[in-house]
């Protein structure tokens, strides 16, 4: 990789023209010079196009017409279009800090990284650091993903996935795989982590490096609200990671996601109340669809390959 590559920022987003704003100010702050912004706007209005026209013209922007809740897609769009040897993607509700883009630059020193990703400040919640390194970014057996994307004991270590408002990939590894999965659908949770999880299987490392540091301000949504008993936060969680556990795992740790992993029950036995109640077949439902979706890409895999 050249001694100063040039850096690829990709940000998805869709109606929240303030956040936007603020996100690519802090970016232009930044020491590092050699990159490139690419805006990828699935919003209904043109609020987010007039800020960047405005006060961010040499911001590459593009209309994603339909994109509401497909993220995987918008950041596809973004793949293509970027010109980097680093490919770096934020949420528009991240604030990149000081040192952030050098930190992601110097950490793809060895051809063996794909990915690097760094600490997190989330805004709205409790930041409850872990006091070990295993503790950081990794999926247990039953497809708990443990993030805990604040720890800083000065090293970078090596991880299993990364968080979609502060992660990083080489051009190279991310050209080994087929893009971000489109079957990710509604929060598009886990979009990311299956990302990471195939760019392992491709034969690299994915890093945390605590000197690559955004703010995530989260942001207001609109679908699929942060609220735990959501009952669609419950479906697409439930739904999106029954088809990541069957598509990247075996079987017997399918099983153990369904029967052991965001069930509700637990929560329902300590304190019942009917959110809790409705989220225990809110979450079955999800499992079933979660399957069906798996099986069918499964499906698709083998007859393509035979």
């Amino acid at each position: 990789m050249d001694e100063h590559p040039l850096v690829s920022v990709i940000i998805p987003t869709r109606n929240r023209p303030e956040d936007v704003e603020d996100c690519l100010r802090s970016l232009y702050q930044q020491s590092y010079s050699a990159f490139e912004v690419i805006v990828v706007d699935a919003s209904p209005n043109e609020k987010t196009k007039e800020v960047i026209q405005k006060k961010f013209p040499q911001v590459h922007y593009e209309y994603f017409p339909k994109g509401d809740n497909q993220r995987p897609q918008a950041k596809n769009i973004g793949i293509r279009i970027a010109k980097g040897q680093i490919l770096a993607f934020i949420d528009d509700d991240s604030l990149v800090q000081e040192g952030w883009m050098e930190a992601c630059v110097n950490s793809y020193s060895s051809p063996e990284t794909g990915g690097v990703g760094g600490f997190i400040v989330e805004k709205r919640e409790e930041n409850v650091a872990p006091h070990e390194k295993d503790y950081v970014a990794r999926i247990t057996f039953n497809g708990t993903r443990i993030g805990t994307f604040n720890f800083d004991k000065g090293e970078t270590i090596e991880v299993e996935h990364l968080r979609g408002c502060n992660m990083s990939f080489r051009r190279e590894a991310v050209e080994k795989i087929a893009g971000f999965d489109p079957n990710y659908i509604g929060s598009n949770v886990l979009e990311e982590t299956d990302f990471c999880v195939r760019i392992r299987k491709a034969g690299y490392k994915i890093l945390y490096n605590p000197r690559m540091r955004v703010i995530h301000t989260a942001g207001t949504r609109y679908l699929v609200q942060r609220t735990v008993f959501d009952y669609k936060r419950q479906y697409y969680i439930t739904r999106n990671a029954t088809y990541f556990m069957l598509k990247n795992y075996n079987a017997l740790r399918t099983l153990a996601y369904i029967l052991t992993n965001n069930t509700s029950v637990p929560a329902f036995l300590r304190k019942p109340d009917a959110p809790k109640f409705n989220c225990i077949f809110v979450g079955i439902w999800g499992k079933i669809v979660g399957l069906w979706v798996g099986v069918k890409k499964i499906c698709v895999l083998k007859a393509r390959y035979k």
